[in-house]
């Protein structure tokens, strides 16, 4: 359940610098750094953050259907 808030916290992280080194690829590195491309290269920071939203969503879904057929029906 906790997997979404972790991808997005690992990615804020990263943005901010303080993420693993710069060797490492990662999700929140890529959208810093088209940060400063914004204005004629959208796709550099947008493409990653789109990424990091549709996994997080489908996470989220995944989850829940799970949780709801694991748990027994509530009558």
């Amino acid at each position: 359940m906790y997997v979404g808030a972790a991808i997005v916290i690992a990615a804020s992280l990263s943005f901010l610098g303080l993420g693993p080194s710069e060797v490492v690829p990662d999700w929140g590195e890529l959208i810093q750094s088209g940060q400063g491309y914004i204005d004629h290269d959208w796709w550099i920071s947008v493409c990653p953050g789109v990424v990091v939203t549709l996994v997080v969503l489908a996470l989220s879904i995944i989850g829940d259907r799970l949780q709801a057929a694991l748990e027994p029906a509530h009558g």
